[in-house]
């Protein structure tokens, strides 16, 4: 069985990262270890996959009948996402070696679990910083982190609530042996001009440690709509 989102599966274009604007098959997949409110008062924007009343957006479906969801769209690429889709790495690894073994696998996750990283083509994490609320030595793990950076097809994607962030990001990228090239720096916000006036600030930032602005294309196309 599949524990599921409200969201469940849906069909549209990756809005973050090294594959943005491609074509995507998403599964939201439910709950998450992490609890993120940013210092700001915003939340996580897919809180509804966590919180306390989280429950009656949960679904459980077949194996068979996510795949047959999946296979609904003409698309090989899917994104895994949540919550926090290492929680159910089991179940998602025996997909991708069998019915989906011909998909192009992608991974959203926060990189505290220990996982096969490698049963993935890609592995997008986005570790969590101090502004997110969660405590350090529940949303680091370095040695996990580590192993994701080593990666071929990684990237992290930081989310960036002020300047001040650069200096935790930094600090973090060295301890994981990732390269400049293998961060994105992304600002927090759910409205497009909000998101705008953050990346003005963020382009010295990325200017000077070589890092890769992404931005949440999905704000900008969609709004701060759940799915498409």
């Amino acid at each position: 069985m599949i524990r599921l989102s409200g969201d469940g599966v849906f069909f549209s274009v990756q809005g973050e990262g090294p594959s943005i604007g491609k074509p995507s098959v998403f599964v939201r997949l439910h709950y998450c270890n992490l609890r993120c409110k940013f210092k700001d008062g915003s939340s996580c924007d897919t809180f509804y996959t966590w919180q306390p009343d989280s429950l009656k957006e949960m679904r459980e479906i077949f194996s068979n009948e996510l795949v047959d969801k999946i296979r609904l769209h003409n698309c090989k690429r899917i994104v895994w996402t949540g919550g926090e889709p290492a929680l159910q790495f089991k179940e998602i690894s025996a997909l991708m070696s069998g019915p989906l073994k011909n998909f192009y696998h992608e991974l959203e996750t926060n990189g505290t679990l220990d996982i096969d990283y490698n049963a993935f083509n890609q592995v997008n994490c986005s570790p969590k910083l101090a502004s997110s609320g969660n405590a350090r030595d529940e949303a680091i793990n370095p040695s996990v982190l580590r192993a994701i950076s080593s990666h071929p097809h990684s990237c992290f994607k930081f989310v960036m609530t002020s300047r001040s962030d650069e200096k935790e990001i930094k600090a973090l990228v060295e301890e994981i042996w990732a390269t400049p090239e293998q961060v994105y720096i992304m600002p927090e916000g759910i409205d497009a001009r909000e998101l705008e006036k953050k990346m003005l600030w963020m382009v010295p930032i990325a200017k000077r440690n070589g890092w890769i602005i992404t931005p949440r294309l999905q704000i900008h196309i969609f709004g701060n709509k759940r799915r498409t």
